[in-house]
């Protein structure tokens, strides 16, 4: 897991990281976008949502086998849930169709919360727990760039 804003210099990031994010920008600040935009087929491309938070139990833990994820706060704030542990035994197992597998929580969970501007990323078999709510529930403009890497 790396944490860092887009607004500073990413300089100290592995090359292939740095130019992942520069190739989505242009979706990134076009606030007419939403929806997934492809820049390299299916090995690199980027989801643009609008969503709202919610509670910490209410959302599911997630992780991947094939892509890294870069989750990018454009607007409002949210809690990002990790484990530090592998994924383990999935409660919903879609990794050979969609590359995603849920279970209800990552083992010793702990939060990060993302301001505008700020990144986290996610190798696969990193447990993550998305779109959760800081304080209550509220809107959020996010990206996440997938990179595949296995």
């Amino acid at each position: 897991m790396i944490v860092g804003n887009i607004n500073a210099p990413l300089h100290w990031l592995p090359v292939y990281l740095r130019e992942a994010i520069e190739e989505c920008k242009p979706y990134l600040t076009d606030d007419n976008f939403t929806g997934r935009h492809s820049i390299d087929g299916d090995r690199l491309y980027v989801q643009i949502s609008e969503d709202m938070t919610e509670p910490r139990e209410a959302r599911l833990a997630e992780y991947h086998v094939h892509y890294l994820d870069i989750h990018l706060v454009l607007r409002g704030c949210e809690g990002m849930v990790f484990s530090c542990y592998p994924g383990g035994r999935a409660d919903n197992d879609w990794l050979v169709e969609n590359d995603i597998a849920f279970q209800a929580e990552g083992r010793q969970e702990k939060m990060l919360v993302l301001d505008e501007g700020d990144f986290v990323i996610f190798w696969p078999g990193q447990v993550h727990k998305p779109l959760c709510a800081v304080g209550e529930p509220a809107r959020l403009r996010k990206a996440i760039i997938k990179l595949w890497v296995k």
